[in-house]
């Protein structure tokens, strides 16, 4: 019984595929016989116009898809950027006893900034990477890394100065005092 629905379900494809075929023919011979009887310049018009129709549409088409593909990779940016800049934070305000565990928390982060974060951002955490947490470079570093988070994720720096993102991540309990070395 199998083999037998299995024949006919192929018999019954075949058939539909000649169908098409033939019908996709004829839609050919009629479209050729239409083109014929028009004037030249009028047959390369339309035919221009058909062309450029189907280029927008393509170009409209992909422009929808990388909308969506940016926008998946802006969110992911997103989460991951601000699981560094937390990360990082806590590495400075730690003590010695703490630091390993943050440590390891920036490790695991900077595997999936290899994967999603942008080329500026790379220079700038490997940079940060090589300093000693308790430098005082270190918080220049930090924010050099923030501005290339923001700049990455599409935010303008203009009209920042030096040292206003640092006071927005040490806001605290003292009302945006900054911790001080």
């Amino acid at each position: 019984m199998n083999q037998l629905a299995t024949l006919v379900s192929i018999l019954l494809g075949l058939a539909l595929l000649a169908a098409v075929a033939f019908g996709g023919y004829y839609l050919f011979l009629q479209t050729y016989d239409l083109f014929r009887g028009l004037d030249y310049a009028l047959t390369a018009i339309l035919l221009v116009a058909l062309i450029g129709t189907l280029m927008i549409a393509g170009a409209i088409r992909y422009a929808g898809r990388m909308l969506g593909v940016n926008q998946l990779r802006l969110e992911k940016k997103a989460e991951l950027y601000a699981r560094l800049m937390a990360a990082s934070v806590r590495l400075l305000e730690s003590d010695s006893d703490n630091e390993g565990q943050t440590g390891a928390e920036l490790e695991a982060v900077a595997l999936e900034l290899a994967c999603w974060g942008g080329s500026s951002v790379l220079k700038q955490f490997s940079a940060l990477q090589s300093l000693d947490p308790q430098s005082p470079a270190m918080k220049t570093a930090l924010e050099s890394l923030l501005r290339a988070m923001r700049r990455d994720l599409g935010q303008s720096n203009l009209g920042l100065n030096q040292g206003d993102l640092l006071k927005l991540l040490y806001w605290g309990e003292n009302r945006g005092t900054m911790r001080h070395d």
